[in-house]
């Protein structure tokens, strides 16, 4: 709804749309600006308007003037892009009763130039200007200067907000001149090329998993809405020694993307980065029947380095293999090989996880690629042996009469595709990270509420099974924790199954949000899901699963997520979630779900005093102590 006046649509956006309601609702007021109103009009009314300063009514006849156009219902309006338009605008009853000419002047804005040029979100000393602080740096890249008022810096909360920065105030800096930096001191100052400016910095913090935006928006009644001017993706560097920005002259993929910057340069320009290409394996990730030879390669990388143990390839004392030379590295996948005892069990899927680097670059994003033994499966014996053993509640071993992954009596051939049936979760780590002692599924850490450790996260779809057909699937870095409350107590006494909870967070080499449609696949709402995700859970059915140790034989599967799927097709408020078959370090974990957490800053879709319980997603089934049972979902 626009008042009378003149008003700006953001973004240089080149149409307006026009319906009856707010044409008819003339008692005076404007509200902010949008180029887009969703009001319903009476079925009996409609809108006349002209663009020239004629009135859309004929004065002499009362009819509609031969300049105007109608809109029923809805009319889309083109903006010519270099100059305001005026519009006249009447609505119209079904007796032929006007209201009264509500004039509009509407210009299109032009985002404005400056750009997010570094961020520190970790003080360090020797930061000329911020000593001690995190700090933002903005670069005006154009040759003439360009006005701060009406520009406004913050965190993932958007705005407005209350510790968001309005750019331009009293007493600080009022345009940024062409080439120029302005650099923003946390609980401080500002400065511009050596001239600083007291109070003018910034409130709020910058973390681990925090965006910094700027946003064009004047915050007042009737103004423009909030338009993304520039944002970091992906902050930040998390240390005090490097910093995230982008690299000077473009050098990430040639197009100025933000990157770890080895050095620090607070208001002066920032270093150059070369980064490499992604890490590629061949064969990719997938099901397999019988050993291969896997081609490790990364574009620019002048060496490489994997893991076959789920370890971080980062970690130089973990590395199974590395290759000088820029070449391709060649790895043997077998499901038996212990791979030269860096593997200290066997299990049927193997985790790869790779990294590149070169002189002078970052290391490459590190990559995980599983490959699925299906045989092996179904032939899976024990892994957690020894230390691993102690405070682990079952074994591992696949008994297949029991037929576990299907009905009782099932054949080989039916439990080989039960295993294609459902998209795959498989979670990579150190071994001694997961079951050892200092592992988060162990008894004596079930009831540590932060002990998280970084995981490999690849969600797999089957290849050549018509329901997963479209579906990519995707990998990243994560954290990884119990999660959960009555099944951790007493060292998991009740529940000798836990569920997970994976934490995205840039401080584990990624973005600081999962950018991947998870619930694509989802049965029901998939339309509805989110696209992106800071928490995740893997989720085993606390409360209706045969690892428990009450009433196990009720178990039930599916009823947790209908009620779910029922919620949403009422009402639009309840979790999403789909259910996945899930590896750990290789080793089949029985199905098990997984779905979201709420956004940041986002209500609770319902009442409850722990939401992220609230939002736990499908249930699925779990162990029984000592054994797996059979199962007829899949």
């Amino acid at each position: 709804m626009l008042g009378a006046g003149a008003h700006t649509v953001p973004g240089g956006v080149a149409s307006v749309r026009l319906t009856a309601a707010p044409l008819i609702a003339l008692g005076g007021g404007a509200s902010a600006s949008t180029n887009t109103s969703t009001a319903a009009p009476p079925s009996d009314t409609a809108v006349h308007y002209t663009t020239d300063g004629s009135d859309p009514r004929e004065e002499a006849s009362g009819d509609a003037a031969a300049a105007s156009t109608l809109c029923v219902l809805e009319c889309t309006l083109a903006m010519p892009p270099q100059q305001p338009l005026t519009l006249t605008a009447r609505s119209r009853d079904a007796q032929g009763d006007w209201s009264p000419p509500l004039v509009l002047t509407l210009a299109a804005s032009t985002p404005s130039p400056l750009q997010i040029n570094e961020v520190a979100d970790k003080g360090n000393a020797s930061d000329a200007g911020c000593a001690g602080s995190d700090w933002v740096e903005l670069r005006n890249p154009t040759a003439s200067p360009v006005p701060l008022p009406g520009l406004v810096l913050s965190d993932d909360h958007g705005v407005p907000y209350a510790k968001s920065l309005a750019l331009g105030g009293a007493g600080c800096p009022d345009a940024l001149g062409g080439g120029e930096l302005l650099l923003l001191c946390k609980d401080g100052n500002a400065s511009v090329g050596g001239t600083s400016y007291a109070g003018c910095g910034f409130a709020f913090g910058i973390g681990g998993s925090d965006a910094v935006g700027l946003y064009q928006y004047s915050g007042t009644a009737g103004g423009e809405a909030a338009v993304v001017v520039d944002a970091t993706a992906g902050c930040c560097s998390g240390d005090s020694t490097t910093s995230f920005g982008r690299p000077a002259g473009g050098s990430v993929s040639g197009n100025g993307s933000f990157a770890v910057l080895p050095a620090r340069t607070p208001g002066l320009p920032n270093v150059g980065v070369t980064l490499l290409g992604a890490v590629a394996m061949s064969p990719s990730r997938g099901w397999f029947m019988q050993p291969f030879n896997l081609t490790v390669t990364c574009e620019g990388a002048t060496s490489l380095a994997c893991t076959a143990d789920g370890s971080d390839p980062r970690d130089a004392t973990a590395v199974l293999a590395a290759h000088q030379g820029g070449a391709a590295l060649s790895l043997w996948v077998d499901p038996a090989d212990l791979f030269g005892g860096t593997r200290a069990w066997r299990a049927p899927a193997v985790t790869i996880r790779c990294v590149g680097a070169a002189p002078g670059a970052p290391q490459s994003s590190p990559a995980s690629h599983t490959y699925i033994f299906s045989e092996a499966v179904l032939d899976q014996g024990e892994f957690l042996e020894g230390d691993f053993a102690s405070g682990i509640f079952w074994t591992t071993a696949m008994d297949n009469s029991s037929g576990f992954l299907s009905r009782e009596g099932a054949s080989r051939a039916e439990m080989l595709a039960a295993l294609v049936s459902l998209p795959t979760v498989s979670i990579a780590m150190p071994h001694a990270r997961l079951f050892g002692p200092d592992g988060i599924h162990r008894g004596d850490n079930l009831e540590a509420e932060d002990l998280e450790h970084e995981c490999s996260l690849e969600l797999m779809y089957p290849p050549n099974v018509p329901r997963w057909a479209g579906f990519v699937g995707t990998q990243s870095p994560a954290g990884i924790r119990a999660q959960g409350g009555g099944g951790r107590w007493e060292k998991g006494a009740y529940d000798h199954k836990q569920s997970f909870g994976l934490r995205f967070r840039s401080q584990y080499g990624a973005s600081s949000k999962l950018q991947y449609p998870v619930f694509e696949s989802a049965p029901l709402h998939a339309s509805s899901a989110a696209g992106e995700f800071d928490k995740l859970i893997l989720r085993s059915g606390h409360n209706k699963n045969w690892g428990a140790t009450w009433d196990p034989l009720n178990t039930v599967f599916t009823r947790d997520q209908f009620t779910r799927d029922l919620q949403l097709a009422m009402g639009g408020h309840g979790s999403h979630g789909i259910f996945v078959l899930l590896y750990l370090n290789g080793q089949f974990w029985c199905p098990m779900p997984h779905a979201p957490c709420p956004m940041p800053h986002a209500p609770c879709p319902m009442p409850n005093d722990q939401c992220p319980h609230t939002c736990q997603g499908t249930l699925q089934p779990g162990r029984a102590a000592g054994r797996r049972l059979p199962s007829d979902v899949l």
